[in-house]
């Protein structure tokens, strides 16, 4: 049972967009923040039981209330680029461009 059922691969050059793929600064951006009001508000939340440390998630509460609709622009504007950046790219036919 020592049979190879497949056939080696060809080692193959990576293609040069591979190779210089980077992600925009922004998407980069958002999802540190989204990092970061996750690790602030879950302890936050839980100290909220101690009574003066209430008021300070009430003040954080408002903050968030201020800055929400940039963050669901930023949010919506990461799913859009994420969502076309994993489509595979359709490559155009030489035959379909010309109807004649």
């Amino acid at each position: 049972m020592s049979d190879v059922f497949w056939d080696a691969q060809d080692e193959e050059e990576p293609e040069p967009s591979e190779l210089t793929y980077r992600r925009p600064w922004w998407v980069t951006l958002g999802a540190v923040v989204d990092l970061v009001l996750l690790l602030v508000v879950v302890p936050v939340g839980i100290l909220s039981l101690i009574p003066f440390v209430f008021l300070v998630y009430v003040f954080f509460a408002q903050v968030l209330v201020w800055i929400s609709p940039v963050l669901l622009i930023l949010n919506a504007l990461i799913f859009w680029w994420a969502s076309r950046a994993s489509r595979p790219r359709r490559r155009r036919s030489r035959h379909s461009a010309s109807p004649s």
